[in-house]
C-alpha cells in the first residue's frame, strides 16, 4: 500500500486566523482548515498523477489568488475573499452545509461513510471502499482524517490509524477525489480503542500482529493438532521424544515498547501419560532458534493439570531481536488459548 504520512510532510493543520482563541480550537478540533485542504489536494493530486494543472478547475487557487491581490501584505492572507472560502469549505465538511454547487466538490462521488475494519488498543483500521461513483468517474485517492487532522494520503481505500491511545474516542472522516481533482468529504464515524492491545480474543484475530497462526516446520508437525474454535484456539500435542509439537505466527513480530506479552490459557486434558510432557508460550527468532523468552504453562507429569483459566506472563524487558515468532508448544498436553495481549 502507497502511504503518505503527516510524519514526513509536517503538520498541515495549524493555519489560524486571528480570532479568539476560542474559536480557533474549536475550528481545528471538528474541521480541516483551508492550507490543510489546500496542501491535501495537492498531495492527491500528485499521488493520482493528475496534472497540477487541474487545480485551477477546482477554482480554489483562484480564490486564494484573488484573497492575496487584494491584501498583498498580509502575512497570513487574512482578508474577506478568504475567510468566506475558508467558512464554505469548514461549513462543508462539519455537515452544516452541503452546497452543490461548490466548485471544490464532487458532484459525481455520492454520500458516503466509512466502515470500521478493525480496532485495537492502539489502532483503528477503516474501509472507504463502500462509495457510489456516477458517470464514468472514479476515485483515484484518498486522505484520512483523525479528529480534524489530515493522518496520511493513499490510492487504497483502507488505512490504519495507527499509535493511537487505548480506551480512547476518535472521530473519523474520508477525503475521496475523483479523477477531475474534485472532492468529497464523508460523513464521520466515532469509534473508541479498546482496552488492550490485543494479538488475539475470544476468537478474534487481530491482523496487524504477526498474520495468521499456522504449525510450524520447526518440532515435529505431524505430532498434533491445531483448531480455530469458536473463542480459542486449541493446540494438542501428541508425545514425541524429538521434539515438541509448534504453533505459530506466520509473521515475525516487533514487541519495541512493550515491556510484557499475556496469555490466558487452560490446560484441559493430556494426551500422553508420559512423564516428560510439557506445554509454554515463548518467542523464537526467525531461524527456529529460542532466544530465551518463554514460559513453561506446565512440564511434567507431576504439575497439577486442572487449574482452570490461568494468565501466563513473559517479561519483555532486555528483548533487543526486533524480528520474533511468537509460538506455543506442547508435547501430550491440550492447551486451550483465550487471550493473547501486549503491555
Amino acid at each position: 500500500m502507497k502511504k503518505i504520512t503527516n510524519e514526513s510532510l509536517g503538520a498541515v493543520h495549524t493555519h489560524t486566523h486571528t480570532g479568539s482563541l476560542k474559536e480557533n480550537k474549536k475550528k481545528n478540533i471538528k474541521g480541516i482548515t483551508l492550507v490543510a485542504l489546500v496542501v491535501t489536494i495537492i498531495i492527491l493530486l500528485i499521488l493520482a498523477g493528475i496534472s497540477i494543472s487541474a487545480l485551477t478547475q477546482t477554482g480554489l487557487f483562484g480564490k486564494v489568488k484573488q484573497a492575496k491581490e487584494k491584501q498583498k501584505n498580509a502575512e497570513k492572507l487574512e482578508n474577506s475573499a478568504l475567510y468566506d472560502y475558508e467558512d464554505k469549505i469548514s461549513k462543508y465538511i462539519d455537515g452544516t452545509s452541503r452546497d452543490t454547487e461548490n466548485d471544490l466538490i464532487s458532484k459525481d462521488i455520492e454520500d458516503f461513510k466509512p466502515k470500521l475494519k478493525e480496532k485495537n488498543g492502539n489502532y483503528i483500521t477503516i474501509d472507504a471502499s463502500d462509495i457510489t461513483v456516477k458517470n464514468s468517474n472514479e476515485i483515484v485517492g484518498y486522505a484520512y482524517l483523525l479528529n480534524g487532522e489530515v493522518k496520511g494520503y493513499t490510492k487504497e481505500s483502507q488505512y490504519v490509524y495507527e499509535n493511537l491511545e487505548k480506551n480512547h474516542k476518535y472521530i473519523i472522516k474520508v477525503i475521496a477525489m475523483d479523477k477531475y481533482g474534485k472532492i468529497k468529504i464523508s460523513k464521520e464515524i466515532e469509534e473508541t480503542t479498546i482496552d488492550k492491545v490485543y494479538l488475539y480474543n475470544d476468537g478474534i484475530e487481530y491482523s496487524s500482529f504477526g498474520g495468521e497462526w499456522k504449525v510450524s516446520n520447526y518440532g515435529e508437525p505431524n505430532h498434533g493438532t491445531f483448531s480455530k474454535e469458536s473463542n480459542y484456539l486449541l493446540i494438542t500435542g501428541n508425545y514425541c521424544y524429538t521434539g515438541n509439537f509448534m504453533v505459530m505466527k506466520e509473521k515475525t513480530m516487533d514487541f519495541t515498547g512493550y515491556s510484557k506479552i499475556y496469555a490466558k490459557v487452560e490446560v484441559t486434558g493430556v494426551s500422553s501419560s508420559h512423564e516428560n510432557r510439557n506445554t509454554g508460550i515463548g518467542l523464537k527468532a526467525n531461524n527456529g532458534t529460542d532466544i530465551g523468552f518463554s514460559k513453561r504453562i506446565r512440564q511434567s507429569a507431576v504439575d497439577n493439570l486442572n487449574q482452570g483459566i490461568e494468565t501466563i506472563t513473559i517479561d519483555l524487558n532486555g528483548l533487543t531481536n526486533t524480528e520474533t515468532y511468537l509460538i506455543f508448544d506442547s508435547n501430550s498436553y491440550i492447551l486451550k488459548v483465550y487471550e493473547i495481549w501486549l503491555e
